[in-house]
């Protein structure tokens, strides 16, 4: 609340002040329209010799003397035009014109013509030669009148560019300061201010120029400043509006926070108990899986304990067979003879002398080779044995259940 308030104080306080600046940017935007204008026509300001000027044109031609300047020295200028003061507005008629536009002006109002200056052009001729080195070199113009007169009012003064230069001159002479030296005393001028020059079409044109520009900026500052005076208008109103919601709804906020706290603490609750059920149903799927891999194991067991049987079963028939043998090659062991199958033998016997040898060595070597492939046979089942015996001490595990 007290952000809203400070935040309206503020911006009725800039909203004062901007509006205030506004003003003070439409009275300049009016001063610079109007002497803009007065350019526009050929005028170097609003002084009477145009108004004046304005009526004696019915007689023929009639001109102010600063518009027939062509040129002059920057330096000089500001000095030159206060020494002249209102002669700069002498107003020059053509010597056939003269005595109407004379008459006229004798018979203009005082006020009209006070401070008014109307040349003589028979007697402005007389000073149409420019003095050399005097303060009139220092101002151009195509009008012999207007020429006639500079030489009349700057001729007899000559310039310098020191102040003490001109001080100890035994002639009239000015400085670009204003420091006058004449009949024995020292004079202080103040020059011109640039913005009251009116010599010369090129003045006046740069001086149209800025005046233009800073009308234009005048303008742009003005636009600007209307828009931030709506903007800061509106701001205004939005935080008055904003004030007023903020009381009203103040009460439903704090208890709408208080809700929205009690449910999150509750949520936050049912989230820990389905985190810890997540985790007892991973532990229970955890257990089920380790038990269906302990059953797989138990069931390689019993198929290793079969074939432990079956290969030590097999080992020791092999043992019996060789020991058999062995018994019946060396002679120990006879088993019954079929019958009629001594008498062949004898008959045999009888038939070749050699036939008792051969069956000899024949029994021996078979004997022999019956014997060598029990060993293997042992070997083997041994080893089959001995490999069961390992995987089933290997897989031998307490059964959990």
């Amino acid at each position: 609340m007290t952000a809203v308030q400070d935040l309206q104080e503020w911006a009725a306080v800039a909203l004062s002040n901007l509006e205030q600046v506004a003003r003070e940017l439409e009275g300049q935007i009016a001063e610079r329209r109007i002497e803009l204008s007065s350019l526009q026509q050929g005028q170097a300001n609003t002084h009477s010799a145009y108004r004046v000027r304005q009526k004696l044109l019915r007689h023929g031609q009639v001109d102010v003397l600063c518009d027939l300047i062509t040129g002059i020295d920057p330096i000089w200028q500001p000095i030159i035009e206060r020494i002249l003061g209102a002669r700069r507005f002498t107003l020059i008629t053509a010597e056939s014109n003269y005595a109407a536009c004379l008459q006229d002006f004798l018979a203009f109002s005082e006020d009209e013509t006070d401070n008014l200056h109307l040349a003589r052009p028979h007697d402005a001729r007389q000073h149409e030669r420019v003095r050399p080195g005097s303060l009139a070199e220092k101002v151009q113009t195509d009008s012999p009148v207007a020429r006639g007169l500079l030489n009349r009012h700057l001729g007899w003064m000559f310039p310098f560019e020191h102040d003490e230069d001109a001080a100890q001159a035994d002639v009239a002479s000015i400085t670009p300061r204003g420091v006058r030296a004449n009949g024995g005393t020292v004079e202080r001028m103040k020059p011109l201010l640039p913005r009251q020059l009116v010599f010369g079409a090129a003045v006046r044109e740069k001086k149209r120029r800025e005046l233009d520009d800073e009308l234009d900026r005048l303008r742009k500052q003005a636009e600007e400043l209307t828009g931030v005076v709506r903007r800061l208008a509106e701001l205004r109103q939005t935080a008055r509006g904003a004030q007023t919601s903020a009381g009203r709804i103040q009460p439903d906020l704090e208890h709408e926070e208080a809700e929205t706290r009690a449910g999150l603490e509750l949520l936050q609750n049912r989230l820990e108990a389905i985190l810890q059920a997540l985790d007892f149903v991973a532990l229970q799927e955890a257990v089920s899986e380790a038990w269906q891999r302990v059953e797989a194991i138990q069931g390689r067991l019993s198929k290793l304990h079969e074939a432990l049987g079956k290969q030590q079963s097999e080992v020791e028939q092999a043992q019996s067979v060789r020991a058999t043998r062995q018994a019946e090659r060396n002679g120990m062991v006879f088993g019954p003879e079929p019958d009629g199958w001594q008498g062949l033998f004898d008959d045999l016997a009888a038939g070749s002398p050699d036939y008792a040898h051969l069956v000899h060595v024949a029994e021996d070597r078979r004997g022999k080779a019956e014997s060598d492939q029990m060993e293997q046979t042992a070997f083997a089942a041994g080893t089959r044995a001995t490999l069961c015996s390992g995987n089933l001490s290997r897989f031998r595990r307490p059964n959990p259940r």
